[in-house]
């Protein structure tokens, strides 16, 4: 069998009665270590244990359900490294059938967190999508609309699945918040206006967007808002603003941000090898600029 990247794991059968072994088969990466966790419908653990594949990625191992429990549709989690899996099984009280415990979308995303999940692969409710909490690094699902809002509180650093563009409509002014922290203790930060395109990484001259910024420089050891003035004319597209020598922000010409896709936001600079930051950002806040969230499920 073909190696595979992520942890996958299957039983002989999904209705189980407490008190009963469950065999689990599987296959993940070769010779590396997958955690495997038996959780019931209210998000806790029941059981848990740890096995090694073999030199072609297989490996088998099995775990108990306790007796006495309440039954209803349980989970087995498989984690491995970032990667992980989970399968619904039916565990019945002493052999009844017990009605399916139906939690959207499976657990809290705090749940899973502490399953030992990574926050990026957390999976939401259909109808919610995921964010990273700034405060700590934890994941949370939100409803799409406040996605934006949330970021721009600060209370996330943005969302997982998608980006969050600036769109200003043709022929129209707006302003840009962004908070900074200049962390040299002998460097000033010059503030820049470019424009670049995010399929080339090209620098781009247009008069279509111009952008100007106040104060233009964060001075060494200074914590400070300074606001980004954009001027549209006619034309529909897509620029990246460098708000920092390593960090572009997405900004859209347009008046219908619904024919905004995530497709449409490509950004080479992303990949650019760049040293590590002391000048750290964050939006906070827009005048006659809508922040859009544009994500991967349309």
């Amino acid at each position: 069998m073909a190696h595979i990247a992520i942890p996958q794991i299957s039983t002989p059968k999904s209705n189980f009665t407490d008190g009963d072994m469950i065999p689990i088969d599987g296959y993940a990466l070769p010779n590396s270590t997958i955690n495997i966790f038996l959780v019931n419908n209210y998000g806790n653990i029941q059981n848990s244990t740890q096995v090694m594949s073999n030199s072609t990625g297989y490996f088998n191992t099995s775990l108990g359900i306790p007796s006495h429990v309440i039954g209803g549709a349980w989970t087995l989690f498989a984690i491995s490294g970032d990667s992980n899996f989970a399968m619904q099984l039916m565990v019945n009280f002493h052999g009844s059938n017990t009605p399916p415990f139906h939690s959207p979308g499976g657990f809290l995303p705090l749940k899973q967190f502490k399953l030992g999940i990574k926050p990026r692969y957390v999976q939401c409710r259909s109808d919610l999508h995921l964010i990273i909490k700034s405060e700590d690094g934890s994941p949370a699902c939100v409803k799409p609309d406040a996605v934006s809002i949330l970021y721009l509180r600060g209370w996330s650093i943005g969302p997982v699945h998608g980006d969050i563009i600036f769109v200003i409509k043709p022929n129209t002014s707006g302003k840009i918040y962004v908070k900074y922290a200049n962390q040299l203790s002998d460097i000033d930060a010059q503030l820049n206006t470019r424009l670049y395109d995010g399929s080339t990484g090209h620098e781009i001259q247009t008069t279509n967007l111009k952008v100007s910024v106040l104060p233009p420089v964060v001075l060494h050891n200074e914590n400070l808002t300074a606001t980004y003035y954009l001027t549209s004319q006619n034309n529909t597209a897509i620029y990246w603003l460098q708000v920092t020598s390593c960090d572009f922000v997405p900004i859209s010409v347009q008046s219908d941000s619904s024919q905004i896709h995530l497709s449409d936001l490509q950004n080479v600079m992303m990949s650019w090898k760049c040293p590590r930051p002391f000048v750290q950002y964050h939006i906070t806040g827009t005048d006659g600029v809508d922040a859009v969230y544009v994500n991967d499920t349309g």
